[in-house]
């Protein structure tokens, strides 16, 4: 199965600065970008004000529009309380 970049960075468009759940480590982080390193491909995500990568290997699941709205936007709220970069 060839993976095509191009498809991953139109899913990633949908969701780019907003909430999901990284399953690497089950934590709730900002999902940034999918990247090319050599030939692995791999998730970019933001958590705690640093940026760190995940192997394309481990998937994420998006929270906005799959989440109560009210409750959605007080995870977003609490995060840009105590992030530089604001999650939408």
């Amino acid at each position: 199965m060839s993976i095509n970049i191009v498809e991953l960075e139109k899913e990633v468009a949908l969701f780019k600065d907003t909430l999901v759940i990284d399953t690497s480590n089950d934590k709730i982080v900002m999902l940034l970008d999918v990247c090319e390193y050599g030939d692995n491909i791999y998730w970019m995500y933001k958590y705690k004000n640093t940026d760190y990568k995940v192997p394309f290997s481990f998937e994420w699941v998006p929270l906005k529009g799959f989440i109560d709205k009210k409750k959605y936007t007080s995870m977003v709220n609490m995060w840009n309380l105590v992030n530089i970069d604001k999650a939408i």
